[in-house]
């Protein structure tokens, strides 16, 4: 590697670690507690890191977010993971999501993502906050997904 391509790929770890502590510090503003720190140590797949970062977020576990509880926290948070999976990155399908959350169906995948929408359209703010922070979180890592109307945008 010669000296010059050394000294690019400096300046640009330098850049990329400024725009993380400030995605932090904004995140800290909008959510009044510690920055959501995502470890992308080994191979693990997009799925999971969603749900990891969505979990501490929201404050629940895996578990929970497995479980067959109603409780409005719980569900708004499995509504904000199908949502960023389907809809936000495109990291998997309807029935894929389902597999992950406790083995549900791809209908009640499908009824989440309408809710999902109908909650951010409404600005619901017992859902878009903490969307928004989990998706601010993400955006480090992952490209959202182009919906410019193209043949392949997720009808919801």
């Amino acid at each position: 590697m010669c000296k010059m391509d050394c000294e690019d790929l400096a300046q640009r770890c330098e850049e990329l670690e400024q725009r993380i502590e400030r995605l932090e510090s904004a995140v800290i503003n909008k959510s009044g507690s510690n920055p959501v720190r995502i470890n992308l140590k080994g191979s693990e797949d997009p799925i999971a890191i969603v749900l990891k970062t969505a979990c501490k977020v929201w404050d629940v576990t895996m578990e929970q977010i497995r479980s067959k509880s109603r409780l409005a926290r719980l569900v708004n948070a499995r509504r904000s993971i199908s949502q960023l999976v389907y809809a936000d990155y495109r990291l998997g399908t309807m029935a894929e999501i389902g597999d992950r959350m406790g083995r549900r169906d791809h209908s009640t995948i499908h009824y989440a993502l309408r809710r999902a929408k109908s909650l951010l359209e409404s600005n619901d703010v017992a859902f878009c906050g903490p969307h928004a922070i989990t998706k601010a979180a993400l955006d480090i890592h992952f490209k959202p997904a182009n919906t410019n109307g193209h043949q392949d945008d997720p009808q919801i």
